[in-house]
């Protein structure tokens, strides 16, 4: 799984539902947090990869593990209802990621949706969403005898 791949992914699905675009700006988080901003008209949605938990590997042979891999939803607006609020945007960030299906993962399921703070007139809430994966351990390629000989 590409953490960097499926935070973007995410994000085009949610740019991709037109309410929810057209009353927040959606992002994955910055490398360079002086690019970060905060919400002045549009609500603020952000998305980072949080964790990855591996299940107990269960192989005698060749290594898989399935994974559960976490993806903090970062909500802030300057109103908390409303149709520009944070809560308003947090419907429509669920009905957008609810059964989407990144590449190598699962579906996405819905986790905790959260109050986070309230800080110079902006309100936060964070929404945990989480797809499952299978890691497989990657083998040398084979350089096996042939298993009979071609008579010449």
């Amino acid at each position: 799984m590409n953490y960097q791949a499926v935070e973007s992914e995410l994000a085009h699905q949610m740019q991709a539902n037109t309410d929810l675009s057209a009353i927040a700006d959606i992002t994955v988080l910055p490398e360079d947090i002086t690019q970060y901003k905060i919400p002045v008209v549009n609500g603020l949605v952000t998305v980072v990869f949080m964790s990855e938990i591996f299940d107990k590997n269960q192989s005698i042979g060749p290594i898989s593990q399935h994974s559960t891999a976490t993806f903090t939803i970062s909500i802030q607006s300057r109103r908390l209802r409303g149709p520009k609020g944070v809560y308003a945007i947090s419907e429509l960030i669920k009905q957008s990621l609810m059964g989407f299906t990144p590449t190598d993962c699962g579906a996405v399921s819905l986790g905790d949706f959260a109050y986070v703070n309230y800080q110079n007139d902006v309100w936060e809430y964070s929404l945990s969403v989480a797809c499952r994966s299978l890691r497989t351990q990657i083998l040398p390629q084979s350089v096996d005898p042939p298993l009979y000989d071609q008579p010449q």
